[in-house]
């Protein structure tokens, strides 16, 4: 087995040069990031400097040509992006189909540490963060923890991680919680418990249940909580000077632990409070939904509409996102008009989103057809996914409508889902889909076809199994052994 950056020399037949380095370090950033978009200054950023940016631009136009060993295709895929005012527009690129295919389905790569990090303040480098097996990309958690909180917040708490000294600051607070719950007749455990599934770390009881601290107290609890209680710093330095032969000298750069990693990644705002606790009421998201949640799991009517009420007008997208699962786990009929309110108005990408999942449970509806044309990709690529699933035949020509989307993966979602519904009226659409420039959308009509019992469907897949792409042909070749499974004597011929 190979590495993926020996996968990616071997793309390239001249691999000398001092341009070629370049290259790859730009390509790895594309395979690092399979299905996401990266314009010419997220490239530059990911780099760090490591080269000119001219020279970073030129590997991205490289890149995006066509390569003989892909067959033709280009490494990644690029397109432009409309821009308002001056200027022309920007352009963009991920890595193409071919690439991941060459790179990562036909041979298994040995999997390895990601190469990029991210440079903080100048001198503060982030790399990313292993988790299980898999690795969290360091711009990845910034920018969740920056959707989560706000940037300020999450500058707020780098900076705390970069300049605490391990244990001190927090046992200064810890103090200072201690004596406000004390005048409050709460106590207050620091200790980290299991709490269900989940670790939490400090807790606070009054009367022997727990409940959630409010005011200056519930301040002081998570600024506790950024504090770092242990004995391993946050920070380490790297001594550059080793390197060092020429020039002024560098200043030392300091690299994130991975127990500052982790602390990054942590959510704050998830609390697990056990249903048969008192909470005292908080603005804390997850944990609102999860009590309710609980309770109305157990026949509360009082829970089941407060849910109702978090769904159609809490202020925080993640409590209606929760409300939304929620209410679609206790199946109760009476939602319906709320979910697809919530489906169809909500500002909330994420919500909408949760709405059509959750709507599906109760089975076709005819709004659905509506959540297929929303303004987001995602959402009308999970509109499609449920009407597959719900497999009602009453979807066929709004489906049939999805695969002139703009965005591939609502084409591929919409075919799958014409696949499991089996109607002979897709076919219409499916056949011409299979001569698509895109891969993925022929792969999608090709396994479609397979479950539609029409010899249409079968001429167009043994025609598809010839196709260039090794991808197409597999899934021609699987639709032909699904039609065959089946009774087609007679369509035969």
């Amino acid at each position: 087995m190979a590495s993926i950056e020996q996968r990616i020399e071997h793309l390239f037949p001249n691999r000398k040069g001092k341009d070629f380095r370049p290259i790859v370090v730009v390509a790895s950033l594309f395979a690092e990031r399979r299905g996401q978009w990266l314009k010419h200054a997220d490239v530059i950023r990911l780099v760090n400097e490591k080269f000119a940016n001219s020279t970073v631009l030129k590997a991205y136009k490289r890149l995006s040509c066509p390569l003989d060993s892909l067959n033709g295709h280009s490494f990644i895929d690029t397109e432009s992006i409309k821009k308002v005012g001056r200027g022309g527009p920007i352009v963009r690129g991920r890595l193409s189909d071919a690439a991941s295919e060459k790179l990562f389905s036909l041979v298994q790569p040995v999997y390895q540490e990601p190469t990029s990090c991210l440079t903080w303040q100048d001198r503060t480098i982030i790399p990313p963060l292993q988790i299980g097996d898999k690795y969290l990309l360091p711009e990845d958690i910034i920018n969740r923890r920056n959707q989560k909180y706000g940037e300020e917040d999450t500058r707020r708490l780098l900076n705390k991680m970069s300049n605490d000294v391990p244990g001190a600051n927090k046992k200064a607070v810890q103090k200072m919680i201690e004596k406000l719950a004390e005048q409050q007749g709460i106590e207050f455990n620091p200790e980290t418990i299991k709490v269900g599934s989940e670790f939490q770390e400090g807790q606070f009881t009054k009367d022997g249940r727990i409940v959630f601290p409010d005011g200056d107290l519930e301040h002081l609890y998570f600024e506790w909580k950024k504090f770092h209680g242990e004995d391993k710093p946050y920070m380490k330095a790297d001594d550059v000077l080793k390197a060092h032969h020429f020039g002024p000298i560098p200043l030392h750069q300091y690299t994130f632990t991975d127990v500052s990693m982790r602390k990054l990644a942590t959510d704050d705002n998830r609390t697990a409070v056990s249903a048969y606790m008192n909470l005292v009421d908080s603005n804390q998201d997850d944990a609102r939904v999860f009590v309710l949640e609980d309770r109305a799991m157990k026949g509360d009517q009082g829970a089941f509409d407060e849910l109702m009420q978090v769904l159609s007008s809490d202020d925080s997208k993640y409590a209606r996102q929760g409300a939304a699962h929620s209410l679609g786990l206790l199946y109760d009929t009476r939602a319906i008009e709320l979910l697809v309110k919530a489906m169809l108005r909500d500002e909330s990408i994420e919500v909408r989103a949760a709405a059509v999942t959750t709507l599906g449970g109760f089975g076709y509806r005819q709004e659905f057809t509506m959540a297929l044309k929303d303004c987001d990709s995602h959402v009308r690529e999970e509109a499609a996914a449920i009407l597959g699933k719900i497999g009602d035949k009453r979807a066929v020509e709004p489906l049939k409508e999805a695969l002139k989307d703009s965005e591939i993966n609502v084409q591929g979602a919409a075919a799958d889902a014409l696949g499991l519904i089996g109607d002979i009226r897709a076919l219409d659409s499916l056949i011409p889909m299979l001569d698509c420039k895109n891969e993925s959308c022929r792969c999608s009509a090709a396994l479609a076809l397979g479950n539609i019992v029409d010899t249409r469907a079968i001429q167009a897949l043994r025609k598809a199994c010839n196709d260039p792409w090794l991808w197409v042909c597999e899934a021609a070749k699987k639709g032909l052994e699904e039609l065959e499974k089946k009774d087609l004597t007679s369509l035969r011929g």
